[in-house]
């Protein structure tokens, strides 16, 4: 992983959130810092993070990339940015109680399926950043 960080050269979502995810729990805090600014410009490339959180269709969010208060990657994004993505996060609830995804649903089955994934994720992220009990 850490030969994978050092050859990432373009900006792309999905090899960015694996990066934040092992950095979030390599025991050497210090190489994951020095490897958290070798991809900063990468990650907040606009085609990879959309900063605004009214942004419509398959984006990826700040609290994507940094979930929880203590995640590695959430030094990148100020307090005002966080708590606007909290805040819609907390917003999008729907009426039944879960969350809804952005993308395309392939089948009744599979929403399902993310829907539930990404109730419970929204309510981890939320309790974990002070906005549930």
């Amino acid at each position: 992983m850490w030969d994978m960080i050092e050859r990432l050269s373009e900006p792309g979502a999905y090899p960015l959130l694996g990066v934040c995810c092992f950095l979030d729990h390599v025991p050497d805090s210090d190489r994951a810092l020095l490897a958290l600014e070798k991809v900063r410009p990468l990650l907040l490339d606009p085609a990879v993070v959309a900063l605004d959180p009214d942004a419509a269709g398959d984006v990826h969010t700040p609290l994507d990339f940094a979930p929880l208060p203590g995640s590695i990657a959430r030094r990148l994004f100020d307090d005002t940015t966080i708590a606007a993505h909290l805040d819609h996060l907390a917003g999008a609830q729907r009426e039944d109680g879960g969350w809804m995804f952005s993308w395309h649903s392939w089948s009744p089955a599979a929403e399902a399926d993310w829907r539930g994934f990404l109730t419970v994720e929204a309510l981890r992220v939320l309790r974990a950043n002070g906005r549930l009990p």
